[in-house]
């Protein structure tokens, strides 16, 4: 009876000590160190995964993170073409510049005149006509380049206001600015288009014609800074461009 007493008493104990050395293995004491998690990669190979982040520290770096991070640049719609100021410097059309690229000129509109009367006036009024004078309501155009060119189209229109004053927008590249006169097609005579002149001073009349159609009112250079203080002179003659004056009455 003893005997059997006996070993009924260590079964129970060796069975708790199994029972603790399961639990202490469960538990890390004879566990191995975790290994990376790898997830098949593209071409047949493992990649390693990182393990996440706790979800606090996650929150804590979005929450750091700049808000502008992902916004697209603010200057993106300001983009222009690379070739945009050349084609306005030749007269293109269909490239409107971006804003950024436009640079202000401003001015006046002046004009002087000649005496147009019969008998010799007195020096204080020719000094007068001398006098340069705001040009108001003076319609002008734009266009490329630094010869006036039918060919060329027209990129800007401005009126003067009231005291000859001006302000327009234009991007960097070089302008000719002319007058109404000058913006429509130059009409030569018959007589001189493609046939031969009448005479001398037919053909004389028509270099003098295209060379007053090619001639600029005001040249533009316009940089990277703005205008201001932009004139632009106009004189008045007794006769117009090109017409030969009458000879004096005997």
């Amino acid at each position: 009876m003893r005997k059997n007493e006996k070993g009924s008493i260590r079964l129970p104990v060796v069975g708790v000590l199994i029972a603790f050395v399961c639990v202490a293995g469960y538990f890390g004491w004879y566990q191995k160190p975790s290994q990376p998690v790898t997830s098949p990669g593209e071409a047949g190979t493992a990649s390693t995964v990182a393990p996440s982040p706790p979800p606090a520290a996650t929150s804590a770096t979005a929450s750091e993170a700049p808000s502008t991070a992902l916004a697209p640049s603010r200057n993106a719609h300001l983009s222009v073409p690379p070739n945009a100021t050349s084609a306005l410097y030749t007269g293109g059309t269909g490239l409107a510049p971006a804003k950024s690229t436009l640079r202000s000129i401003s001015g006046t509109v002046v004009q002087t005149s000649d005496y147009c009367g019969g008998i010799a006036p007195p020096e204080e009024m020719l000094e007068s006509l001398r006098k340069e004078k705001p040009y108001p309501r003076k319609e002008l155009f734009v266009r490329g380049g630094t010869i006036n060119k039918y060919s060329h189209s027209v990129l800007k229109r401005f009126v003067s206001d009231a005291e000859g004053r001006f302000k327009i927008s234009l991007p960097p590249g070089v302008y000719c600015v002319i007058e109404a006169s000058k913006k429509d097609e130059l009409k030569l005579p018959a007589t001189t288009k493609g046939n031969p002149p009448a005479d001398q001073s037919s053909a004389a009349n028509a270099d003098c014609l295209e060379k007053w159609y090619r001639t600029c009112d005001k040249t533009l250079k316009i940089g990277k800074q703005n205008l201001k203080g932009v004139v632009i002179k106009f004189h008045h003659t007794c006769i117009p461009p090109c017409v030969p004056a009458a000879p004096p009455i005997p």
